[in-house]
């Protein structure tokens, strides 16, 4: 009898310490350089910082983007209607990396930022990106006190001549 209490006092220990090193992994913070994977967004995601001199004007999920026929890509239409010129940048994300476009926006003026290049659309800036399926992204402003910009997204469906068949809309959030 007591051999087996023995035993099972060992078995017991020995569970309780596997518990706690796996308790002791989880409680460990990432270092530097390394991937953080929470929710399926990689070492460029929404939770980074933008980039230094800009500010998060709205972040949106959805992003998908197929190089194959059929093709799909996501498209962000963002007008500036404030009195002076604004850089504007989307970031698109997929589980490991991020992929964006940019363009200075003078006042009144409307481009469309796109995951693929299609070219449907007049002073269209393309990503480049690869094949994303269940991606993110953000469009990150000039960080200034006065910024008038509004955006749209959608996701669009292409023919095999990059013609836009359907087009579905993507809600966009303000962090």
């Amino acid at each position: 009898m007591r051999k087996q209490i023995a035993k099972i006092s060992a078995l017991t220990i020995l569970l309780l310490l596997g518990l706690f090193l796996v308790m002791a992994a989880y409680a460990q913070e990432p270092g530097d350089g390394e991937i953080v994977t929470v929710g399926g967004i990689g070492a460029a995601g929404l939770g980074d910082d933008p980039l230094e001199g800009f500010q998060t004007l709205y972040m949106f999920t959805g992003v998908y983007n197929k190089t194959v026929d059929p093709e799909f890509a996501t498209a962000l239409h963002c007008t500036n209607y404030a009195a002076e010129e604004v850089e504007v940048v989307v970031q698109f994300f997929d589980d490991s990396q991020g992929y964006q476009a940019g363009e200075p926006m003078p006042t009144n003026h409307t481009v469309t930022f796109t995951s693929q290049s299609i070219g449907s659309f007049e002073g269209e800036e393309s990503a480049y990106a690869p094949d994303i399926q269940h991606g993110s992204g953000r469009v990150l402003v000039t960080d200034t006190p006065d910024v008038h910009v509004i955006c749209t997204a959608q996701v669009l469906a292409l023919n095999s001549n990059d013609v836009v068949t359907d087009a579905s809309p993507l809600d966009i959030f303000q962090p």
